[in-house]
């Protein structure tokens, strides 16, 4: 069977210096500040929603020795990781799924809404259509 996986609008990053970066994106590339939360910043240009989240104490080094690597272990933050989003009609089907192809979950928001980690280094958040996702942190 196969799971009709529908890009969401939504795209998340992580960045050192989260306000110069959220004020290059906004002066230079023309995003539209929707929200500033505590640790991210809710932005639109077109019909994507990006979420830029500070990185705090990340190094350009780090970055550089780790850019094309896929996640850090355990989770650890990276700047210029990126997180693409999945909405699906049945989230169960599509975990069924994903775990049986080798993904892992990294982290559950909601029953219906979880990060994934695939065996090649991406991760993406999944979520059932009608779940009540939270807004910037």
């Amino acid at each position: 069977m196969t799971i009709d996986f529908r890009f969401s609008p939504n795209v998340a990053v992580q960045v050192r210096e989260r306000s110069r970066a959220v004020a290059f994106y906004r002066e230079v590339l023309g995003f539209e500040v929707l929200k500033e939360g505590a640790t991210e910043t809710k932005l639109r240009k077109g019909p994507m929603t990006f979420f830029v989240e500070g990185i705090d104490g990340a190094s350009a080094s780090s970055a550089a020795s780790t850019a094309g690597a896929g996640p850090a272990p355990n989770g650890a933050k990276t700047p210029g990781t990126t997180f693409w989003e999945f909405e699906v009609a049945d989230f169960a089907s599509a975990e069924t799924a994903l775990r049986g192809a080798g993904c892992r979950e990294t982290s559950r928001y909601a029953p219906t809404s979880a990060m994934f980690a695939d065996p090649y280094g991406l991760r993406f958040h999944v979520f059932q259509t009608g779940t009540d996702l939270p807004d910037c942190p």
